[in-house]
């Protein structure tokens, strides 16, 4: 899922035991999808980051379901001219990973990557940062935890990734973890701030700005204890803690969380039974009822 310009873009995944190309577009103003370009790879477990109103998709899993076919594939999207554009591919192939832009870079964290003892595949805490302006890979500190099927998002300038798995198993998710690690870019360090108060793997994340309602970290779904469920986890970071939000109707992970005007919407994913297309709306407690954010242009 991708935001560019109040409209989401539903890009790519997996349904039917194949793989996916499809690239939707959803404008909440009219309750309304339209079909637009196909992504060229199709593939399901990749990074999606928004660059200079470009979406790009990078990394994941091509073929059929449990053939762990990696790729390192960076596919760019221009939504005011519907059209893709291959970009560098990122150094290592790999899946389940998460991306985030900060600072006019994006920076690819965690994932499933090959591995050359059994099972050839194994959680990694590598971090590769992508310049879309020189379209060339770069590498940053490694994450404290190795883990794949994490969320991440920015806040105060710094990127957070929560939750996700280690120790792969076979009914495809690991140990689940409930940390909260973050890198500060300006020393090039990681460190772990409050742990989550649920473990969650394939959940989603996405902050809210601070217009129209407080600025927060939301962990929205995701597997807990071998079970989907529909929590919502809160993290505030002026105070470092977590509280919990209004559940969320439907109970899944794999899902898609986007904010748009500070309202969230999760899309699709999968509830242990079917794959999902459901679109649920969240509006955060307090919504305009915040103090106006003033910038001096």
């Amino acid at each position: 899922m991708a935001m560019v310009n109040g409209r989401i873009y539903a890009i790519g995944g997996f349904n039917d035991n194949s793989t996916l190309s499809v690239n939707e577009e959803y404008t909440p103003g009219l309750n309304q999808w339209t079909e637009k370009s196909l992504m060229p790879t199709a593939r399901t477990g990749f990074a999606v980051a928004v660059y200079d109103s470009k979406i790009y998709c990078m990394g994941g899993t091509i073929g059929e379901a449990g053939s762990n076919e990696y790729v390192g594939n960076n596919e760019a999207y221009d939504p005011v001219t519907d059209t893709w554009k291959t970009e560098a591919s990122m150094p290592t192939p790999r899946a389940d990973l998460s991306a985030c832009v900060l600072n006019d870079k994006i920076y690819v964290v965690g994932g499933m990557a090959y591995s050359s003892k059994s099972p050839f595949y194994v959680e990694t805490n590598l971090t590769e940062v992508y310049d879309p302006i020189t379209n060339a890979w770069s590498t940053a500190a490694s994450m404290p935890l190795a883990v794949y099927g994490c969320a991440s998002t920015v806040i105060n300038g710094k990127i957070h990734v929560i939750g996700g798995s280690e120790s792969f198993g076979t009914e495809g998710a690991g140990d689940f973890v409930n940390s909260n690690q973050i890198y500060d870019p300006e020393s090039n360090s990681w460190g772990l701030s409050a742990n989550l108060p649920s473990d969650a793997t394939f959940a989603a994340a996405a902050v809210t700005n601070g217009f129209m309602a407080p600025p927060l970290l939301y962990l929205i779904g995701g597997l807990n204890a071998n079970s989907f469920t529909n929590a919502v986890q809160v993290y505030d970071a002026g105070n470092n803690s977590w509280s919990s939000g209004a559940q969320m109707p439907t109970s899944r992970a794999y899902l898609g969380v986007v904010e748009v005007n500070d309202v969230l919407y999760a899309i699709g994913g999968f509830d242990g039974t079917n794959m999902l297309n459901t679109v649920e709306q969240y509006t955060p407690e307090r919504y305009g009822k915040v103090s106006p954010l003033i910038q001096i242009t």
